[in-house]
């Protein structure tokens, strides 16, 4: 099934996988893709997708002069 991104951050599809500004997805199969990227790459809703509210958060922090970048990260155990 054919989408059109309407997410800012979508940047494009390529062997299998859907690629935005902050990380790569490669879904099990394409019912799996056709569900996440036709609920939030492709739809309007695309503000509630998980990874697009991070990266809003993300420049908005930078826009305010902050980012923990020089922090690193934590560690996730």
């Amino acid at each position: 099934m054919a989408f059109v991104a309407i997410c800012p951050y979508y940047i494009k599809e390529l062997n299998g996988q859907t690629f935005c500004e902050v990380c790569r997805f490669k879904f099990k199969d394409r019912i799996m893709r056709n569900n996440f990227v036709g609920s939030y790459c492709a739809s309007f809703d695309y503000t509630s997708c998980p990874i697009c509210k991070e990266t809003d958060a993300y420049y908005d922090r930078k826009d305010n002069g902050y980012t923990n970048e020089e922090d690193g990260f934590e560690e996730i155990i």
